[in-house]
């Protein structure tokens, strides 16, 4: 992501990728408790049958909840992405509904 601002001419502001929202941080928890509920994923990738298979785990402390699940992914990651962002700002996922 890039933000151009107007300050004479329009000039990059900030950038972020998935993995580095630091200049959004702001934006992202504004008016929400997100930034306080600590959430810890461990993710592990492997080439099976000449896919990507990714396995994650999630805890998160404030509400007790864990999460475990696995599927394939594409070489761009976009399911593994997705499932970052859904652990990380609602936790939908509950311990054994995944395999």
């Amino acid at each position: 992501m890039e933000v151009y601002e107007d300050k004479s001419g329009w000039k990059l502001g900030r950038t972020a990728s998935p993995g580095k929202l630091g200049s959004f941080e702001e934006e992202l928890f504004r008016g929400s408790d997100l930034a306080d509920t600590p959430v810890v994923m461990a993710a592990k990738l492997v080439m099976r049958d000449s896919q990507c298979v990714v396995s994650l785990a999630y805890l998160n402390t404030a509400t007790r909840e864990i999460g475990a699940a696995e599927f394939v992914d594409d070489d761009q990651f976009c399911a593994f992405d997705a499932a970052c962002v859904q652990v990380r700002e609602t936790s939908l996922w509950s311990y054994g509904r995944f395999h």
